[in-house]
């Protein structure tokens, strides 16, 4: 090796720092770091009701984070967003440090309580120490649906028939729920009445789509015509939940108790003889001893079936089955009061105390058309345009219907009718759903109010020598090829 390289070796080995040094750093403080859900959604709510939503906040930095402020901006007259107490009473709540594996967590509550009908939304800032956001402010939006629950009751009229004093007898009817919040039965009010109960117990919650059976009982305190309305109080203001209780009321009876014979005649519908189908108003009179007619006359013979003993215009030969009553006779109007009053030997036909299309369900069980057997409560729901069900709603759950109750059915655009919160004139929302139907996710400023972190090396500030051209480094890197040169040229060439 050259004497002169030798020579800079040495400089360079006891003189380091004319070769420039590595940067040095301030420490870094350690990262502070808050996290949260992006969206906040409470769901569908009855007006009137409350549903408690729970924040998690998440601390997965390397340093403990402190929350010194959360606060609730409201889009709206309403404020249905309430934050309820998440500090310890100082205004603040710090959060020991984690990490994104085992982030420590604390929750804040939110209670919504709409008092209208309608879509709310809020914007919920949570201000923290947070290191890697803006202000340390991290953003969630909220949002909320409250409307009226939807209510059906069947059957809507309880018939016990004759009972004798003191029995106990017992019955029930359905509570439908038919919309998309929960239906609250807060009570029962029975209170014109000491002989009929309610023996379920009161709150009554019922689910949307769902039903629950309500228990009644009845004890009589004697045989006289006995009756009652049964209120349901209930977040329902749309519908009227009424049903109407009778007993031991023969005239305002269609029970089947009352025609002990099966003869069609009611024993306070005219007929004499409960217990023979042979003896009635309708019956011909004959020389047995019996009034079979039961006119009052025994073995008459003075009433030939060809005179109109009535003046009701019609004989018994033209079809008068009481031609003792002149209400009675072919083409009455018939009346609910337990008399075949056209007869046609059906008793009450064509009112709403009788089956009249024999599905099961007259028009006080609930039947909205006793004049088609496909139609009563509980029936299916086919896409034909009709309430096959008699729940009020028209072809519920087809492409026509509105499912989700936000104005739109899948004939009308709805990409998804099971959420309210999408349809073709749906807000975007920054929840990875195409909330406007319109093919794309999140668009536009949907996700505007997010937090934007900061990219953190872990490194503090630099300090110390400088590596920077024209340093110590470059300077001998210049002089150590210089030297390399003049080495070259003052060695021997070859020959």
């Amino acid at each position: 090796m050259a004497p002169e390289i030798r020579s800079l070796l040495a400089v360079l080995l006891l003189c380091p720092p004319l070769l420039g040094c590595p940067p040095e750093y301030e420490p870094a403080p350690q990262a502070r770091v808050l996290t949260s859900v992006a969206l906040l959604d409470a769901g569908a709510v009855a007006v009137g009701e409350r549903r408690t939503l729970g924040l998690e906040l998440r601390s997965q930095g390397a340093a403990p984070v402190t929350i010194t402020d959360i606060a609730i901006e409201h889009q709206g007259d309403e404020e249905p967003f309430v934050l309820l107490p998440w500090d310890d009473g100082s205004g603040r709540l710090e959060l020991a440090r984690g990490s994104e594996a085992a982030p420590t967590i604390a929750v804040a509550q939110i209670s919504y309580r709409p008092e209208q009908a309608g879509i709310h939304r809020a914007l919920l800032t949570v201000t923290s120490t947070d290191t890697q956001v803006e202000g340390g402010q991290w953003h969630v939006a909220l949002r909320g649906l409250s409307m009226h629950p939807c209510a059906s009751i069947s059957p809507v009229w309880h018939d016990f028939g004759p009972r004798s004093s003191g029995s106990y007898t017992t019955a029930s009817f359905d509570l439908a729920n038919c919309g998309l919040v929960e239906l609250t039965v807060s009570g029962f009010d029975l209170s014109d009445s000491s002989t009929f109960s309610v023996l379920t117990a009161d709150p009554v919650y019922v689910e949307a789509g769902a039903s629950e059976t309500i228990d009644l009982a009845w004890v009589p305190s004697n045989t006289q015509p006995d009756g009652a309305t049964l209120s349901l109080l209930a977040n329902a203001p749309d519908h009227s939940l009424v049903v109407e209780l009778l007993g031991n009321d023969c005239e305002r009876s269609a029970h089947p108790g009352w025609d002990d014979d099966g003869d069609g005649w009611f024993s306070c519908a005219g007929d004499c003889d409960d217990d023979d189908a042979l003896v009635n108003p309708s019956a011909v009179e004959l020389a047995n001893g019996v009034d079979d007619d039961c006119d009052g006359e025994t073995d008459e013979a003075a009433n030939p079936t060809s005179t109109d003993d009535d003046d009701d215009g019609w004989t018994e030969d033209a079809g008068d089955c009481d031609d003792a009553d002149p209400t009675v006779h072919p083409g009455v109007a018939e009346q609910a009061d337990g008399i075949d009053g056209d007869c046609n030997g059906i008793v009450d036909d064509n009112t709403e105390r009788l089956d009249d299309d024999g599905d099961g369900f007259s028009e006080l069980a609930g039947d909205c058309d006793d004049a088609d057997s496909g139609v009563y409560p509980g029936a299916d729901e086919p896409r034909d345009g009709m309430d096959n069900d008699c729940d009020g709603l028209l072809d519920e759950g087809s492409a026509a219907y509105d499912d989700d109750g936000d104005g739109y059915s899948e004939d009308a655009g709805d990409c998804d009718d099971d959420d309210p919160w999408t349809h073709p004139q749906g807000a975007e929302d920054c929840d990875g759903v195409d909330n406007d139907c319109d093919g794309e996710t999140d668009e536009a400023d949907a996700c505007a109010y997010l937090a934007e972190r900061t990219v953190d090396t872990g490194l503090g500030e630099p300090r110390g020598c400088s590596s920077a051209p024209g340093g110590g480094a470059m300077s001998m890197l210049l002089a150590l090829l210089a030297l390399l040169g003049i080495t070259r040229k003052d060695a021997p060439r070859p020959m």
